[in-house]
């Protein structure tokens, strides 16, 4: 079931967090996004947080922050459906990810997003980005 992100969901969010990246976010971070009301913060709860997607969206425009998904369920579709989730009212989305990230940019073109650009040491650690770009 996806739903929105709650602060009791916190704890099961930063695991998986800190499961998924070298460089977590905070949970200040996400309390932030849970707090605005400009952001869509979703959960997938099977009795438990299995992944969350956080993204906006603006006139028509998704912009994709952060997706993961909880080891113990990857390879199921599941970040397939955060991600649809974030484009299901989009016209146009765009995200960054680690060049080195093959799994999920995989995704992301399997969903039809293109890249548009790179961002040279984007990251902390001196990694590039990838910037793509969905168009429905």
């Amino acid at each position: 079931m996806m739903r929105r992100a709650e602060k009791r969901d916190l704890a099961e969010v930063l695991a998986i967090e800190r499961a998924s990246f070298d460089d977590p976010w905070s949970g200040e971070a996400f309390l932030a996004f849970m707090e605005n009301p400009a952001v869509r913060f979703t959960v997938a709860d099977e009795g438990g947080v299995l992944g969350y997607v956080i993204y906006s969206l603006i006139c028509g425009e998704a912009e994709v922050y952060n997706i993961a998904v909880a080891p113990s369920a990857r390879r199921r579709g599941l970040g397939r459906l955060l991600l649809d989730e974030a484009l299901r009212e989009a016209e146009a989305a765009f995200l960054d990810v680690r060049a080195g990230n093959f799994p999920a940019a995989m995704l992301y073109k399997s969903r039809g997003f293109k890249e548009i650009g790179l961002r040279k040491k984007y990251y902390d650690n001196g990694e590039d980005a990838i910037e793509m770009e969905w168009r429905k």
